[in-house]
């Protein structure tokens, strides 16, 4: 669902302005992406660029071999895991402020019903 979205999202902003070093991703791709965003948040570099330092003294990951610098920030750019197209202006009637979340917000509830996932006392405030 996530890879279908960007790729989407990154056919409608091309039609804008062209990306020759875009292709497709893939949900394996989409997965690795969202485990290097995970590292980088435990392993934080003062800038992004530094993931993909040769330098022994910033080599802070394994990212740069998953993906180049190049192909990670066209993900990041085009990177959505909703259509918003056909959400009202805000301030009309029907606008979601959520759009942008609402449908993987929803998946995630749904599987949480289905395995009948009841959060323990350690996992949540009470």
């Amino acid at each position: 669902m996530i890879s279908e979205e960007t790729n989407s999202y990154a056919q409608l902003c091309i039609r804008t302005k062209a990306n020759p070093g875009w292709y497709d991703t893939t949900p394996e791709e989409m997965r690795a992406f969202l485990g290097c965003l995970i590292v980088m948040g435990i392993v934080c570099a003062p800038a992004q660029d530094l993931y993909w330092s040769k330098d022994k003294l910033f080599h802070l990951s394994c990212i740069e071999e998953r993906f180049s610098r190049t192909r990670f920030e066209n993900i990041q750019r085009y990177f959505h895991v909703a259509n918003t197209t056909q959400n009202p202006p805000r301030n009309q009637p029907g606008h979601d402020k959520l759009v942008h979340v609402r449908t993987i917000t929803e998946r995630i509830r749904e599987n949480f019903k289905q395995q009948q996932y009841n959060a323990h006392r350690e996992v949540t405030y009470q």
